[in-house]
């Protein structure tokens, strides 16, 4: 107490204090005692929150479950088509007995959720149609009817059920990938919400503490100097043990707030690792899927090529023998099989150039093409091929940009479209061919990986026949795929079309829908140099080829004696001095000792060497000597990218006395 309190003040002083002690310290108790309750609420929203996050991570693994069963009766099922081998059905049977309990325990897991419910009833159709296909290959397969199995699998309606599958799964994820942040950041709030109420519960206990140490001081006050000094010391002591206590507390939290961040650290590497696990997993057995379908994909192409080879040389072959017998009985019947043998080699030739351009590997000799000129000049070609009973409307672009094409593919590609528009249309209909000055910008070459985004030349052929369906349109780019009647196509088209497109750098799409006609856009690269488009004249494929000059030397380098023989048989005929020789070493030894050769006509490949270092070495010899290329497929010789190299000349095989005759002079003449 004060010197200066009177006894009259020290007994006004000393009823009041016990009084308002008993009531502040009554009111911060209760506080406590509140505090303490929502500490306790806090946790056990924190724990409903952690289970739902729990339950979240489950089914994201139980969707990888369901797929990566699904995959595996998939993968069973294909390898048993393909080999006929019982141990491939180990996994098609273990999978087929693990697809409905993954899916129980999944529609058990969302059943909370009525959006997930829904999604996964159609899931669960979606899968009994797909299992049912999958069944339905394998007993025909055991009943001895492979061939039925493998055109079940090519309809294509099981990857059409499998895809769908895939994207009601993928939903599902991103559903519950999606409600997985929600109920983190709920538990990370209820995570933050309990550890403020726990700090402030601290506050209130050293509030209460240092309440209770002036109450005390306040009565030492009051009782006098002498209690003063000791209540003092006792308020100093329980200040300390307060300090001491606050700091264990401090450090209790500290320690639980590092385990719960160590214990969620690693919860979320656990998922991380599961998550991992399973892209490897789908990686995997989608590898597995598509190494299958290029199985199925070159069964088809080598049964597509023999078949229509054995057809030809059925035709040459059979045609030859009866030149062999009646060349001197009946030179009429002769001639004619002679005709149906070239026209046999003929077709021959033409399939193989379609199957070079499927795979992107003819060697193309692009140049400025304005398009409307080429599309106009085919008109009276597209009329007799098309017929009458098809209306054909062309709409040209005004100031249409030159595109850098090959000629003769560009329009090969065009009739080959024009012709199946023609056969999409039985009845009769109309065929358009437009021509636009057209830019994909960046957001079409991000949904088309395909294509870069840029400025194109657009040739778009438009029909009003009976469409594609979907399933149609995914493979129409197939080599031997058709629709057509058996005889009616040979299923190359398309697929060389698609070649030819994209190997000159462009892009091709189609649109199209049942029933309601097909406009298929090819999207050709644009040129932007000076040079004019020129025109091409006819080929000269008549009686009147041109012939040599008096004196002009062709050797020719070929180290297949037969197809040697009939080049300078071919050349002699058309009144060239021809030396001849098998190898590039040989054709060196004759450039040396003859003064006068004109032309080296060298196929490119040869073993050895190349036709490409022979005429690099002859040029050293012989400044001025002309080099002619060929050979019936060549990956980078003389052609790199798909286009032929600037300022080679080149025929490819098989050619015609014609085409021989006409691409000699042009090169021997500089034209």
């Amino acid at each position: 107490m004060d010197e200066m309190d009177t006894p009259e003040q020290e007994r006004r002083w000393l009823p009041r204090i016990p009084n308002f002690a008993l009531i502040a310290g009554g009111i911060l108790i209760l506080a406590a005692l509140a505090l303490g309750l929502a500490v306790s609420d806090a946790r056990s929203q924190r724990k409903v929150a952690a289970g739902w996050e729990r339950q979240t991570f489950e089914v994201l693994i139980e969707t990888r479950d369901l797929l990566s069963a699904l995959q595996n009766v998939e993968t069973g099922q294909r390898g048993y088509l393909l080999t006929g081998e019982q141990r491939y059905l180990e996994p098609y049977n273990a999978g087929l007995a693990a697809v409905p309990r993954e899916l129980k325990r999944l529609q058990f897991m969302v059943q909370d959720n009525p959006a997930q419910r829904a999604s996964l009833s159609r899931l669960s159709d979606v899968i009994d149609q797909r299992l049912e296909l999958l069944r339905w290959g394998i007993s025909l397969k055991r009943s001895g009817d492979g061939e039925g199995a493998t055109q079940l699998v090519a309809s294509g309606r099981g990857k059409v059920l499998m895809d769908e599958a895939r994207i009601i799964l993928a939903g599902i994820n991103r559903t519950e990938t999606a409600l997985l942040g929600e109920r983190t950041a709920e538990n990370d709030r209820l995570s933050r919400q309990s550890d403020l109420l726990v700090v402030g519960l601290l506050v209130l206990i050293l509030g209460m503490a240092g309440f209770g140490i002036l109450t005390l001081v306040a009565a030492a006050r009051a009782h006098g100097k002498a209690e003063l000094l000791e209540v003092e010391q006792a308020a100093a002591q329980r200040l300390r043990e307060a300090d001491a206590a606050a700091a264990r507390s401090a450090a209790l939290l500290n320690e639980q707030l590092e385990a719960k961040v160590a214990a969620r650290t690693q919860e979320l590497e656990t998922a991380l690792g599961v998550l991992r696990k399973e892209v490897e997993e789908r990686e995997s057995a989608e590898a597995q899927v598509r190494q299958m379908q290029k199985i199925e994909s070159i069964g088809q192409l080598t049964g597509g090529i023999a078949h229509d080879f054995n057809n030809m040389l059925a035709v040459v072959l059979g045609s030859l023998e009866i030149v062999k017998r009646r060349i001197h009985s009946d030179p009429e019947r002769a001639i004619i099989a002679a005709e149906n043998a070239e026209e046999g080699a003929r077709r021959a030739a033409t399939l193989t150039a379609r199957l070079l351009a499927f795979s992107r590997q003819q060697p193309l000799a692009p140049e400025p093409v304005d398009a409307n000129k080429l599309v106009s000049g085919m008109s009276e070609l597209l009329r007799s091929t098309i017929g009458e009973q098809v209306e054909i409307e062309t709409v040209l672009a005004g100031g249409l940009w030159k595109t850098h094409i090959d000629t003769p593919q560009l329009e090969n590609a065009i009739l080959n479209l024009c012709v199946n528009a023609r056969d999409a249309m039985p009845e009769g209909g109309k065929l358009t061919i437009e021509t636009h000055n057209c830019h994909l910008d960046e957001n079409y070459a991000a949904n088309n990986p395909d294509v870069d985004a840029g400025e194109f030349v657009l040739v778009c052929v438009s029909d009003t026949g009976t469409g594609m369906a979907p399933d149609v349109i995914e493979r129409s780019f197939d080599p031997f795929y058709t629709t057509k009647e058996v005889g009616k196509g040979t299923g190359l088209g398309l697929s060389q079309v698609y070649g030819f497109v994209k190997q000159s750098g462009g892009h091709i799409k189609i649109y199209s829908e049942d029933n309601e006609g097909t406009t298929i856009k090819l999207y050709l690269p644009r040129y932007f140099g000076s040079a004019k488009a020129g025109d091409r004249s006819a080929s000269n494929d008549g009686e009147n080829w041109p012939q040599a000059k008096p004196g002009e030397v062709v050797l020719v380098v070929e180290d297949e004696d037969q197809v040697r023989n009939v080049s300078t048989e071919q050349l002699r005929d058309l009144g060239y001095n021809v030396l001849e020789a098998s190898d590039g070493a040989a054709a060196l030894a004759l450039l040396t000792e003859n003064e006068q050769v004109d032309l080296i006509f060298t196929d490119i490949v040869m073993p050895g060497m190349t036709g490409r270092v022979l005429a690099d070495e002859a040029v050293k010899l012989r400044a001025d000597v002309k080099i002619l290329y060929t050979t019936g497929y060549t990956r980078n010789a003389v052609v790199h990218n798909g286009v032929l190299d600037p300022g080679t000349e080149f025929i490819a095989k098989p050619y015609t006395g014609a085409a021989l005759a006409n691409k000699v002079r042009s090169v021997l003449d500089g034209k």
